[in-house]
Formats: structure tokens, C-alpha cells, sequence
């Protein structure tokens, strides 16, 4: 074993290479830590803005529940009224318990979100407390003496643990298929062969499709059997989640004006909510942090969730389809993106 003053005169130490390294690892660790710390702000915000939408969404679907009651017939007996006020009752309280279940769900999403993000933030920290230290040992260490040596070598085995630490959290997530198979939910009463053109799953497992030809969406219990269904006013194009127990619906037909319908799952039950035109086509659709993405086939929307169109953020005319990726839109959005099927 070569002695350590011996090993540091016959290794040289290129200084310069090793301070520009070292300088351009603390910028992308500075980098990371201050992405990571605009995303905590941000996740904040947004589910503060978020749990107001949900607030604003159950309100419009009560006022819309209200409405009906109040347009239904005033002949009718009272036998009726009072299962109907029995009924509204019994969906109110869903829409207040999904609502309660809803905040508490996105307030537990976002504290484990935080904590990763903070746990990197520290981490980074860390690092770039460790460089910025073997940086001033070695600045301070006469040249070519025993501790220049081991403070360089130190620094070069960190710069190496922070690059690895860089990579891992830079990594792009592949998804891969676990299995697949078929089911039919084809019923008697339907009048056309089915076409699923979306899916969508709900936390508590609640399977729900859209059926185009037939202007449905029909909900499948956990052996892929539909369990109850709805009619919609056109042929729903797509279908995705914005609460726990409900989703939105993209509905299109030559005789009205295209619409997002919105449906909330209480037990077995499809109830029909709110809903809102469009003075577009709506082939995709998606919910991200208390909004709406839109897609007309050409052009990209975003939505609140009152149905005000907030702004366009994409479009390109040029061809029918060119919002299009064989199949798939995909939806850039601040630093989101979203891949809608």
C-alpha cells in the first residue's frame, strides 16, 4: 500500500476540471432542489383552488337537483312528493359524504406528496452543503499536500453520489401490462352492438364505460358485470374522473350542441348532475387540479369546473386530427402532461 504522502505526490489533481465539476454539479442539484420547492408551492395552491371547485361543484349539483324538484309537477300526490324529497335527501347526503371524502382524499394526497418532495429538497441540500465544504477543504489545502489530496478525492467520490442522486430522480417511469382480458357488457335492451370508447375507475373499484352506440354509460362491478346504466343525450365520446364519486362525460350528436355531462355514482346508481354546452367538438377529456382539459380533435380547452372556458391552449387547423397522436392527445400544461386515451 503506497503511502498516503507518496500517493499524494506521484497523483496529480487537474484543480481547475474539478472545481468546473464541481461548480456545474451544485447548479443542477440548486436546480432540482428549487423545481422540487416551486412544486410544493404550486401543489399547495392548487388544492386550495381544487377543494373551492369541489365546493362549487356540489353547490351547482344541488341547485340543478333543486331546480328539477321545483320545475317537477305540482299535481302530483303527496305519496310521491315525499319519496321524491326522500330521494333528493338520500342524494344530497351522498354528494356531501363524496365531498367530505373527496378533501380528505386530495388532503392525504398532497401531504405525501409534499413529503417526497421535501425529502429530495433536503437531500439536495445536503449534497450541496458536502460539496461547497470538500470545495473550501481543498481551496484552503496547499497544493499538492496530503489533505488537497483526500479533500479532492472526497470531492470527486460526492460529485459521483450526487450525479447518481440526479439520475434517480430524473427518471422517466415506464409502464408495463400485467395482464388483460375480455368481457362483454352487451344487455338485452340494448339497441345497437356495443362500442366502449373510454373506461374509467373509481377509488371504492366502481368500473365505469362509455358506450357509444347505444348513448350510454354503464357501471360493472367487480367480475366486469353492468350493474346499472344511464342514458345520455348524445354518443359519449370520453369519460374521466373529478371526484370520488363522480366523472365527467364528453357527449356529442348532430341534433344538440355538444356537452360535458356530469354523473355521480351513489351505490348502484347513475345520477345525472349538472352539465354544460360547448361551442366546440369534445372528442377527449380530463381532470387535473380542479379543471377540465378539452379536446376538439384540433384544439386544446381548459375548463373550470362551472363550465367557463378559462383559455385555449392549443391549435393547429391545418387537419382534422391534428391534435391527435394515433389514438392519443397529449396535453401540455404548465409542467404537466397528460396522455388521455
Amino acid at each position: 500500500m503506497t503511502p498516503l504522502p507518496q500517493a499524494a505526490k506521484e497523483r496529480s489533481i487537474d484543480f481547475n476540471n474539478l472545481s468546473v465539476e464541481t461548480q456545474n454539479t451544485l447548479s443542477q442539484l440548486k436546480h432540482l432542489q428549487t423545481n422540487k420547492e416551486d412544486r410544493m408551492e404550486s401543489l399547495k395552491v392548487s388544492y386550495i383552488d381544487n377543494e373551492k371547485d369541489m365546493v362549487g361543484f356540489m353547490r351547482l349539483n344541488i341547485d340543478s337537483l333543486l331546480l328539477e324538484y321545483e320545475n317537477s309537477n305540482v299535481d302530483e300526490t303527496h305519496e310521491h312528493v315525499q319519496y321524491t324529497v326522500n330521494d333528493m335527501h338520500e342524494i344530497i347526503m351522498s354528494l356531501l359524504a363524496d365531498l367530505e371524502n373527496t378533501l380528505k382524499e386530495k388532503k392525504e394526497e398532497l401531504k405525501l406528496k409534499q413529503a417526497s418532495l421535501m425529502s429530495v429538497t433536503k437531500s439536495c441540500i445536503r449534497l450541496q452543503n458536502e460539496l461547497l465544504q470538500l470545495q473550501k477543504a481543498i481551496w484552503n489545502a496547499p497544493d499538492g499536500s496530503c489533505l488537497f489530496f483526500v479533500a479532492s478525492i472526497k470531492c470527486k467520490e460526492k460529485i459521483q453520489q450526487s450525479k447518481t442522486y440526479l439520475e434517480e430522480h430524473n427518471l422517466k417511469h415506464v409502464f408495463n401490462v400485467s395482464g388483460k382480458s375480455k368481457h362483454c357488457v352487451q344487455m338485452p335492451i340494448d339497441s345497437h352492438v356495443c362500442s366502449i370508447t373510454a373506461i374509467c375507475v373509481l377509488p371504492e373499484g366502481q368500473v365505469l364505460v362509455a358506450d357509444f352506440s347505444n348513448k350510454k354509460v354503464k357501471q360493472l362491478d367487480k367480475q366486469y358485470q353492468v350493474v346499472s346504466h344511464l342514458g345520455v343525450t348524445g354518443y359519449p365520446n370520453d369519460i374521466c374522473q373529478i371526484t370520488h364519486s363522480a366523472v365527467a362525460v364528453t357527449v356529442e350528436d348532430l341534433s344538440n350542441p355538444p356537452e360535458v355531462q356530469f354523473i355521480t355514482v351513489n351505490r348502484n346508481r347513475l345520477v345525472p348532475a349538472m352539465k354544460f354546452p360547448l361551442q366546440h367538438k369534445c372528442i377527449c377529456i380530463s381532470h387535473h387540479q380542479g379543471a377540465l382539459y378539452i379536446s376538439s380533435g384540433t384544439a386544446l380547452y381548459k375548463y373550470s369546473m362551472r363550465g367557463d372556458l378559462t383559455y385555449k391552449l392549443y391549435e393547429n387547423i391545418s387537419h382534422e386530427d391534428t391534435g391527435k397522436n394515433p389514438c392519443e392527445f397529449i396535453m401540455m400544461a404548465l409542467e404537466i402532461c397528460i396522455i388521455i386515451k
